[in-house]
């Protein structure tokens, strides 16, 4: 339905060089309203839109978008205005040449598909969304094994992300692989098919990079569907050590423990043993990553698989050897999940989690950045609303087992933590009309910074990561760490995956994904992709925590991190008096105390008065830390503090305590100690007289 009279624009389009009241002109366009007000705004929409419009544009990324085709929705006030007809001989609307012809009031739908247009005044018109074909994934489902092979070579020589930085040589690869392919097809062998297509794509360091058949995922199954009771943690100082030995397992049985050192593994050194597992997880865009896979795969094998193991028990002064035979158990590989990507997340997690610790941190974990935005934005919302109304000194957010989703969602809980807008990143893709690689310098992807600002925090923050980070949460962590923001803390960095892709359908029911964009920052280099966000503060695996399960061995090093940088330095002031009044200093996470001694009796104020920061006055006596009174504000819209009309019974040493809200400002300031009972002299009152001094009355030399 219609408005009767829409609130849109008024353009005067008939070229007639006269000014007439013009129309109003419309495209029905699909649009998310991200923010659930009743507009959308420039963080979610801006000019015409050339995605799931009735109108059709110019697709070229360096144009203006210049309308083509489809349908437009024009609104005439009046029977006296003019529209274009058609696109004139520029091929351009709304310029000189354009042929104009008179439309009546009310609404019309301009059918620009048509020579000359065709001009719709029926009750109930139909208008397409148009889906452009660059939002269109390739599909190579219904060409031949070889053809859709060849096909996908070509879509990887022009459109992967990453063919440079990864030195992808698509030519060697259709070599390697095109004559199997062939003799794939020619045998109607499609395992043999499947797996081309797995190993070929699977040799690029890429993790965002998959091929999923049923053959390939069923031999997955099989290479890691027995274990022989163990699990293992490389640490810090390079050692392997057993952090878990499944009861009554092959291990416990021949004499592995808990802490055993793993020496050789069918005669093979750890280390290079190691190197050589080939993970269910591959490819990766981070060696360390495959290396904390190798290690929790190096006891994964086929069921009955025997395997020698050569050991050092803990207290032992040799080396000792087991042959050990791979049952069907999982608890091994379950067990050694959380260390690298974090326990299994429950199937009914929130996606975002919170609570306030007793040390008044406030602690939230943000599960995944899908689903339901709003949901998202609101729990995070609420969550810092309470973190600045409790004063929480700092946060810490959980990202280590936020697998991703939408980048755009990330960023909006980001801009909860900036007063300024950041230009982050281009996404640059390859692009038909441009035959290369290309971003549009005027759309950056940006930090904008909450309209209202009810819930800007400027506390500090803590982010826990680790490769279960990845994705659209490594682009999150990455915002986090712009400006020096926060602080990353971890074991482990992120996955280092951050190419988008569509899925690609093939012959067979495969599908398979290459990464085909890029995130460019604003210096122009690839940000994230094979490099993650690492720890700035890096927790050591030793002997102690390797197989912590009880108590977080992260979250308590983000802890002692934030006790750190949150310290007060608590100072002593110089001595003041009823009736002083003084200028000092105060520093960021400091408070000075200023001795006060008072008599019985006495009446006074105190008053902290700054330019440069919101203050805070608290009072103490001198032999307790209970605070016996203090303010924030004097009153609503004031920074300034004071405790007024203070009456004292009696004499006391008392401190006056000068700090900031939050202790997070400083700058200068002023402590004036108000005298109440001094009263002001009578007007008119007369004053006793001097009593005169005889020494002063004495004649010299008496």
């Amino acid at each position: 339905m219609l408005p009767i009279a829409p609130q849109g624009t008024l353009n005067d389009v008939d070229q007639d060089a006269e000014t007439d009241t013009g129309v109003q002109i419309f495209q029905v366009a699909f649009w998310d309203n991200r923010y659930g007000d009743n507009s959308l705004d420039e963080r979610e929409a801006g000019a015409w839109s050339n995605a799931y419009s009735s109108a059709r544009g110019d697709t070229d990324p360096r144009g203006t978008a210049e309308l083509t085709g489809g349908k437009l929705i024009v609104y005439a006030p009046d029977d006296a205005q003019g529209f274009p007809s058609g696109f004139g001989q520029d091929g351009l609307l709304f310029t000189a040449d354009d042929p104009i012809v008179s439309i009546p009031a009310g609404y019309t739908v301009v059918d620009m598909d048509t020579a000359p247009f065709t001009f719709d005044r029926s009750r109930e018109p139909v208008l397409d969304l148009i889906e452009p074909e660059s939002d269109q994934p390739e599909d190579f489902s219904e060409l031949s094994y070889l053809e859709a092979f060849d096909a996908l070579i070509e879509y990887g020589k022009r459109e992967y992300a990453f063919t440079e930085e990864k030195a992808v040589d698509w030519g060697a690869l259709s070599e390697q692989y095109r004559a199997i392919v062939e003799a794939a097809e020619a045998e109607d062998d499609f395992n043999a098919y499947a797996f081309a297509l797995y190993d070929m794509l699977l040799s690029i360091p890429d993790g965002h990079i998959f091929s999923f058949a049923e053959p390939t995922e069923t031999d997955e199954n099989f290479r890691i569907g027995g274990g022989v009771g163990l699990a293992v943690r490389e640490l810090s100082d390079g050692r392997v050590l057993v952090n878990y030995v499944l009861e009554d397992g092959p291990a416990a049985q021949a004499g592995i423990e808990f802490g055993a050192e793993i020496i050789a593994v069918d005669g093979v050194p750890v280390s290079e043993a190691v190197a050589n597992v080939r993970s269910v997880n591959a490819p990766y865009s981070l060696p360390n990553l495959e290396r904390l896979d190798q290690l929790r795969f190096l006891f994964r094998m086929p069921v009955e698989t025997e395997i020698e193991v050569t050991y050092r028990n803990l207290g032992a002064e040799e080396d000792a050897t087991a042959s050990l035979v791979a049952v069907p158990e999982r608890e091994s590989l379950v067990f050694s999940r959380q260390f690298v990507y974090g326990s299994a997340t429950a199937p009914l997690v929130a996606p975002v989690d919170f609570e306030f610790l007793e040390s008044g941190y406030g602690l939230v974990t943000v599960n995944t950045f899908g689903g339901f935005e709003q949901l998202i934005v609101s729990t995070w919302e609420y969550f810092l609303d309470l973190a600045n109304q409790s004063d929480a000194p700092g946060i810490i957010i959980d990202l280590r087992v936020n697998g991703g989703g939408f980048v755009f969602i990330a960023a909006r809980l980001a801009s909860y933590l900036y007063s300024e807008p950041i230009e982050v990143y281009f996404d640059e893709s390859y692009t038909d009309e441009v035959g290369d690689f290309y971003f549009d310098e005027r759309f950056p992807v940006t930090i904008e910074p909450e309209v209202e600002g009810e819930s800007y925090y400027d506390g500090e923050v803590v982010v826990l990561v680790g490769p279960g980070c990845a994705s659209a949460c490594e682009f999150f962590a990455h915002m986090l760490t712009l400006q020096d923001r926060s602080t990353v803390v971890g074991q482990y960095g992120t996955n280092g995956i951050a190419g988008g892709y569509f899925e690609t359908p093939m012959p067979g029911g495969i599908v398979v994904a290459l990464p085909t964009s890029r995130p460019i920052d604003m210096d122009g280099n690839v940000i994230i992709e094979s490099m993650g966000i690492q720890p700035d503060v890096v927790v050591p695996v030793t002997e102690e925590n390797m197989a912590e399960t009880q108590q977080d061995v992260v979250l308590q090093a983000a802890l002692d991190y934030l006790d750190e940088v949150t310290a007060l330095e608590v100072s002593e002031g110089a001595a003041v008096a009823i009736g002083d009044s003084l200028t000092s200093e105060l520093g960021e996470r400091q408070r000075v105390q200023f001795p006060l001694e008072v008599e019985a009796g006495a009446f006074f104020s105190i008053f902290v008065e700054s330019d440069e920061f919101d203050t805070y006055v608290r009072l103490y006596f001198a032999d307790g830390a209970d605070v016996i009174a203090e303010n924030d504000d004097i009153e609503s819209g004031n920074t300034n503090s004071a405790l007024e009309e203070l009456e004292v019974p009696q004499a006391f040493s008392l401190i006056v305590e000068v700090g900031s809200f939050g202790d997070a400002a400083g700058g200068s300031f002023t402590l004036t100690i108000e005298n109440l009972n001094a009263a002001p002299e009578a007007e008119g009152t007369a004053q006793p007289e001097a009593t005169p001094d005889p020494e002063a009355t004495a004649e010299p030399g008496s």
